[in-house]
């Protein structure tokens, strides 16, 4: 039996419809349990903000936390090299995801960036469900795998039997937008914030798979 096998490409693309803002923030104490309480007041301080936003409890997610010595490093006067103790360190990240409305996201960030805390402020942007794009992909695919195959038989005077399997091939589901905003804190942030945002670039999805036919 004589085949062909063809490898099919499919890429979509749509606009993103979440926004994504990661919150982190960092205190510094002398002493450990010092760090860690005002971590924790740092940690209150963003979910009442969050509160007074409209968001729930639930809506405010925690993501990393680490809790560090950190030390200085110098040299003596006679050139070695010396290690210091310089305190303690928390660094916690915490996130909120909300329907993307540019607007919306100007408020947020405007409100979060006023904090005493000063988070360092990311948005990204994505889709949140992604499947029916990677449907999507997955049909201009095999599209493109019939329609190249079929080119491939008429040039050589072949005929397009019967599809004898399919092999899945590699996917790429990128659904972050490239668009993202790293944002300084305290009042820069909030200028920014006021300004206009860019509209985030689409999300794209590539699929493909290698399809194989039989031959006439």
């Amino acid at each position: 039996m004589k085949t062909i096998s063809v490898k099919g490409m499919g890429e979509v693309s749509a606009a993103p419809d979440t926004a994504r803002l990661t919150l982190t923030l960092t205190a510094e104490n002398e002493n450990c349990m010092e760090c860690s309480k005002a971590a924790a007041v740092m940690a209150d301080e963003m979910t009442e903000t969050a509160k007074s936003l409209g968001f729930a409890d639930k809506d405010l997610r925690s993501g990393r936390y680490d809790l560090s010595v950190k030390y200085e490093d110098s040299h003596t006067p006679d050139g070695r090299y010396v290690r210091t103790f310089a305190g303690f360190m928390c660094t916690q990240t915490l996130s909120v995801e909300f329907p993307l409305d540019m607007e919306r996201v100007s408020e947020v960030i405007t409100a979060f960036a006023a904090c005493k805390a000063q988070p360092q402020l990311h948005i990204c942007f994505s889709i949140a469900d992604s499947e029916p794009l990677r449907q999507k992909a997955l049909t201009a695919a095999a599209e493109n795998a019939r329609l190249t195959a079929e080119t491939l038989c008429r040039a050589s005077g072949a005929k397009l039997g019967g599809l004898v399997r399919i092999m899945s091939g590699t996917e790429n589901m990128n659904i972050i937008s490239n668009t993202d905003m790293n944002l300084p804190v305290a009042a820069p942030a909030i200028r920014l914030a006021k300004a206009a945002l860019p509209m985030p670039e689409d999300v794209s999805i590539n699929e493909n798979a290698v399809f194989e036919w039989e031959i006439e």
